[in-house]
């Protein structure tokens, strides 16, 4: 049986998961988390929460394209590699 989450403990985890996650979009995750947790109907525990915030994160988290290249252009080789630059 998880063993349930205060509700200090559930803030601490939702705010660090929002953190990469852009400003315009963090209410969106935030609901869509609690939407998926109180769907469930079951006992949330630590497991639960973290696996959720997990699967939901990257709907709502886009890594910055570091390259330089327009999302269009495949990235270059030797960044892709991780060969030391000359």
């Amino acid at each position: 049986m998880p063993t349930p989450f205060d509700s200090e403990s559930l803030d601490n985890l939702l705010a660090n998961a929002c953190r990469p996650i852009p400003a315009e979009r963090r209410d969106a995750f935030v609901h869509a988390v609690t939407q998926a947790l109180a769907n469930g109907g079951e006992l949330v525990g630590p497991g639960t929460m973290f696996r959720v915030v997990r699967s939901l994160q990257s709907q709502y988290f886009h890594a910055p394209n570091l390259n330089g290249a327009s999302d269009d252009e495949p990235p270059h080789p030797r960044r892709i590699i991780g060969a030391k630059y000359r």
